[in-house]
């Protein structure tokens, strides 16, 4: 399953583009750099046009380019129910909008589901809901290829923060754990470099730091 890599500028997230007959862009930046993000967008994949932008949580640095990113490819997006009100609203708090100093204006999101099935047409990307960095916090899973797109509930080195609004320790070592079970091979993260064959590996590190494994 093509996933091409866009790694995050200053407080962004990384954003990752999953191409097919029906393409799918995932997380959009704290849109600080939107133009930047879809300038590159154009030149990585020319012609694309993505119809579905998922957002994996609530926060900012992951929600706040997606309006405009939707706009640009007349796109609807994404995010799990859990978490959408907070969109839905602008909430400047629980997105820790107010933290980086950031506006986030209201935005109409569609409600995602745990086992959800997100389609690009020539793959099935499964919804995994993982709270724990916030209560909404999702992943995605492609289970021929062993591809798991983690949002910010795990890392190549380490787990999402848990002292933000709606996150919590406990759910996100049982978060983790859940994941290692999938036996993914490949780790796209919400932040930092991406892992190739090794997911599983690096998520027993992540683990082992918090004395859970």
């Amino acid at each position: 399953m093509p996933v091409h890599t866009l790694i995050g500028v200053g407080y962004d997230s990384n954003i990752f583009v999953v191409t097919g007959d029906e393409p799918i862009i995932v997380d959009a930046g704290t849109g600080m750099h939107t133009r930047k993000v879809l300038d590159k967008i154009s030149t990585m994949a020319p012609g694309l046009a993505p119809k579905t932008i998922v957002l994996t949580h609530r926060h900012i640095d992951h929600v706040g380019g997606a309006s405009e990113m939707a706009a640009k490819f007349g796109a609807k997006i994404d995010i799990h129910e859990a978490d959408a009100h907070s969109v839905e609203t602008g909430d400047l708090r629980s997105t820790a909008a107010s933290t980086f100093g950031c506006a986030l204006k209201p935005m109409a999101v569609n409600h995602l589901h745990d086992g959800d099935i997100i389609s690009t047409g020539d793959h099935e990307l499964k919804v995994l809901h993982t709270p724990g960095h916030t209560i909404g916090s999702m992943c995605l899973f492609e289970k021929e290829s062993g591809i798991l797109i983690s949002g910010d509930t795990v890392f190549a080195n380490g787990v999402g923060r848990w002292d933000l609004p709606t996150g919590n320790r406990s759910d996100i070592e049982r978060s983790v754990k859940m994941l290692l079970s999938m036996k993914p091979k490949h780790l796209f993260p919400g932040h930092g470099e991406v892992v190739y064959d090794s997911a599983s590996e690096a998520i027993k590190e992540s683990l082992t730091m918090l004395g859970e494994f």
